[in-house]
């Protein structure tokens, strides 16, 4: 069984999701962070509740399930719209980095909203912490789903094979990292790495991310 929702939650509860680092635009959550409210397939529900039935292994290496929101798409452009008026107040830019490290500017546009009124409720993992690091890796060599268009699995074949997608089965679709040291000069002391990124790595360099997201900087830059 998925856990069940405690309250009820409308359109005033919901504001969009801070930490999301990759993936389609839209992702929202409540305003006491306790759920991450993601735009979905009908596909992605049927994960989600088979393996909540059915796969109880991986249902423990998995946030809560909590079943589907409805929100229609002109609530969810609503929301969005209060978030670009809170970017475009921010006039931070970011510092330079040290020579040989791959730039680190503000994350581009993630992918479109999908055209859906269902949206997924799941359990907020970054909740407990001040500051979370968060990484999305995109697992597996094929990268379009079954309803795709010619068109799109051409393009998508195409990212795959040449990125670590299709020579290893994962890439680094974004991240973001706590960082003090290089981000001294900013308000927020993050640094965000977009879906470009990842793209740059191959198999001899992919670890390289892993180790911007897991190793400490010191206070004179080095690691």
């Amino acid at each position: 069984m998925f856990a069940k929702f405690r309250k009820k939650l409308t359109l005033a509860d919901l504001a969009p999701f801070p930490d999301a680092v990759a993936g389609h635009e839209g992702v929202l959550s409540d305003i006491n962070h306790d759920f991450v409210i993601k735009p979905c397939t009908d596909q992605e529900v049927t994960f989600y509740e088979e393996c909540s039935r059915r796969h109880c292994e991986l249902k423990t290496m998995m946030p809560l399930y909590y079943g589907t929101l409805a929100l229609a798409a002109p609530d969810l452009k609503q929301v969005l719209e209060q978030q670009q008026k809170a970017v475009a107040s921010i006039a931070d830019a970011p510092p330079q980095l040290q020579a040989g490290t791959p730039a680190n500017l503000p994350a581009k546009a993630r992918g479109r909203m999908l055209e859906t009124n269902r949206a997924i409720v799941l359990e907020n993992l970054t909740l407990p912490f001040e500051r979370p690091n968060i990484m999305d890796i995109k697992l597996g060599i094929r990268l379009w789903a079954d309803d795709a268009t010619p068109e799109k699995r051409r393009k998508l074949d195409a990212v795959s094979a040449e990125t670590t997608s299709g020579s290893l089965g994962l890439r680094v679709a974004g991240m973001k990292v706590w960082d003090p040291v290089a981000m001294a000069g900013s308000k927020d002391k993050y640094r965000v790495f977009d879906k470009m990124y990842g793209r740059a790595f191959d198999e001899r360099t992919i670890r390289t991310p892993f180790q911007e997201f897991f190793y400490e900087r010191g206070a004179d830059g080095s690691k």
